[in-house]
């Protein structure tokens, strides 16, 4: 009897299935890893192809401290003018540059939208701040690419959903998108000591502030006593930031320090400082503490220049340090500071031919 011709058992449906779930998942990751090398690729360093320019957005103290497509954080204790620091920051984005914004300049050139989401206080509390970034900048309407939204009554998990779909809808509107303010950041998360949420938190703003080309300010308290800010979330959004602002609170005079900082620190000697006005009704600019010691010690230099001075309008650098000596005394180095703090304070200045005059700065 013939054989019989061979004929392959058909596989069951539930065979096929899997050889096609395998094949499908095999090609998926084939497909996703080659766009993900392409991503990186993408980014490699080249001299001669360098990246779209970041400009800066803000100054504090005359030193660029924000950029586009990055983090700040405003870190503070309670009631110590976080909420008011990040209003003066609104405003300098809005008003006229010549007006008082706690120590920060807003780049004239920035004119995109400008997005701001509280979710800590309540509609009458966010709408009294609101205005008094208005009164701040000079301005009785907010412009059009100003808007400020309460998030209050969303979930944490909404909120941030909220947050990263307005921005992409505003980034993809004619004049893109500035700057995101998020007052405060805790309230994105269930819980800031889980390491995953916060992680995760931190990870989508910062791509999104990368990805729309704006700046992302987010207030977030200090641990009560502490110099810590709060839980992992506090840890992974300061390690992420371009610059940390942190306040401190001496009596009634609040400082701003940048420290740490991706570019340059501002420490406490230099560092702007405010303090509550009471006819004003806000919080105004006061002298740092090096402009404060600058006054004093002009003061004093002045007094002096003006003994050396007394019965000539010239001086050599020689007589100069005769006369001081004379004057007050001092070992050689101590005078030598004098005149050179006299030169840096205008209180004499270099006339020509070796000679010195009193300056401009009585």
């Amino acid at each position: 009897m013939p054989a019989k011709p061979y004929s392959p058992k058909p596989s069951s449906p539930s065979a096929i299935d899997e050889r096609r779930s395998a094949f499908t998942d095999a090609d998926k990751e084939k497909t996703f890893k080659e766009q993900l090398i392409a991503r990186i690729e993408s980014t490699r360093f080249d001299p001669n192809n360098p990246p779209p320019v970041e400009p800066w957005i803000y100054k504090l103290a005359d030193i660029e401290c924000l950029h586009a497509g990055n983090l700040a954080v405003v870190v503070a204790a309670l009631k110590s003018g976080k909420s008011s620091t990040m209003a003066a920051m609104m405003g300098g984005l809005i008003g006229d540059a010549s007006r008082d914004y706690l120590g920060f300049t807003a780049n004239p050139a920035v004119t995109g939208s400008i997005l701001v989401f509280d979710t800590e206080q309540s509609r009458g509390d966010h709408f009294r701040l609101m205005s008094s970034v208005l009164r701040r900048a000079g301005l009785e309407q907010a412009p059009s690419r100003f808007a400020s939204y309460s998030l209050l009554l969303e979930s944490p998990a909404d909120r941030l959903i909220a947050v990263c779909h307005m921005a992409r809808k505003a980034a993809a509107e004619p004049g893109g998108l500035s700057a995101i303010f998020i007052d405060g950041v805790a309230d994105l998360a269930l819980d800031v000591n889980s390491l995953e949420e916060a992680t995760a938190t931190v990870d989508t703003l910062h791509k999104l502030a990368t990805e729309t080309r704006c700046v992302i300010i987010v207030a977030l308290h200090l641990n009560p006593g502490s110099e810590k800010s709060r839980g992992h979330l506090g840890s992974q959004i300061e390690r992420k930031a371009e610059s940390v602002f942190n306040l401190r609170k001496e009596e009634d005079i609040i400082t701003i320090l940048c420290k740490p900082a991706r570019r340059q620190e501002i420490t406490a000697e230099k560092a702007p400082r405010f303090k509550w006005n009471h006819e004003e009704e806000m919080f105004l600019s006061t002298e740092s503490k090096a402009a404060s010691a600058d006054d004093k010690r002009r003061a004093e230099l002045i007094e002096i220049a003006d003994e050396v001075f007394a019965n000539r309008t010239e001086l050599r650098w020689k007589e100069l340090g005769e006369a001081i000596k004379s004057a007050r005394g001092g070992v050689p180095s101590t005078i030598e500071k004098r005149i050179k703090d006299m030169k840096r304070l205008g209180v004499i200045r270099w006339a020509g031919k070796g000679l010195y005059v009193k300056g401009g700065g009585q």
